[in-house]
């Protein structure tokens, strides 16, 4: 096993980690639920409205979009 191949996931999940806590700083919970072919994740803010998103840039994207 190579050394990037041995780091990629451990990268994955600190970049997961840092997204949902800007996640929880901006009032949302960020979930992920592992698919075949990727992830899903899940955005749901505390007033019960929920995003389904297809990967992490959507969700920054979302997270950095202007209300």
């Amino acid at each position: 096993m190579s050394v990037l191949t041995a780091r990629k996931p451990r990268l994955r999940r600190a970049a997961f980690q840092e997204v949902r806590w800007q996640a929880a700083q901006q009032g949302f919970v960020l979930s992920r639920a592992r698919r075949l072919v990727g992830a899903v994740y899940t955005l749901t803010s505390l007033d019960g409205d929920t995003v389904l998103l297809y990967d992490l840039g959507e969700v920054r994207a979302f997270l950095n979009y202007p209300s």
